[in-house]
């Protein structure tokens, strides 16, 4: 599914000048609308959404924007520099909400608390292990782009026992081919026997999957 060139940008997002969140979160919001955007607005209202490895909270921002009755989203970003821009873009948003920034990892939401919490899990998460490349001399920069503080398969367990068993969760994927990995084929490996996988569309060269119970 490709984005309709039709429909403007959102919000002049506020995000920290080193490292800048990609066209793949706008696009993979708007994708992740038009699986919701038929559902009756008091279902919408009720669902619960997290935004994991949220960043400045682009992800939540935009599906609000396009969802308006889905205002019920946790941000989880483990990076506190991410804070003071999530709340500048709070407050650009026009649209009331319960929009709660916690900074954790995913791994931490490994808990009764969060067992079985979300409807909607929306992730566009670093794509490369620490090993795939040559890190920055900024540990922001790396904590952005590669998996430093915790694994893909935390975060692919965290996803999991996060989600009620009736929720859907979107996920970006990057091929890792030139690194001899098949993260496709890790990822199913991962939730055999636990969520099944579809793959919704391509963005910009990027897996979109959906996992659902």
């Amino acid at each position: 599914m490709e984005r309709n060139p039709a429909i403007p940008f959102t919000y002049k997002y506020s995000q920290p000048f080193e490292y800048r969140f990609s066209l793949d979160s706008i696009e993979m919001a708007w994708v992740v609308s038009q699986e919701f955007a038929k559902l009756p607005s008091e279902q919408l209202a009720e669902m619960k959404v997290l935004d994991l490895c949220a960043g400045c909270g682009v992800i939540g921002f935009e599906l609000n924007f396009h969802i308006p009755s889905l205002k019920k989203i946790d941000f989880v970003e483990v990076q506190k520099n991410y804070a003071e821009h999530f709340e500048a873009n709070r407050d650009l948003v026009k649209n009331e909400g319960q929009f709660e920034f916690r900074s954790m990892n995913y791994d931490q939401l490994l808990v009764p608390t969060f067992q079985n919490r979300y409807d909607l899990i929306l992730s566009n998460p670093p794509y490369f292990r620490r090993e795939q490349g040559k890190l920055s001399p900024s540990d922001f920069k790396n904590r952005c782009r590669f998996f430093i503080d915790s694994t893909f398969e935390k975060l692919i367990e965290s996803i999991d026992h996060c989600l009620k068993p009736t929720g859907e969760a979107f996920l970006l994927l990057r091929s890792l081919e030139e690194h001899d990995i098949d993260s496709l084929q890790e990822l199913r490996d991962l939730i055999r026997g636990k969520l099944k996988c579809e793959n919704l569309a391509m963005i910009r060269g990027t897996y979109l999957l959906k996992l659902y119970r």
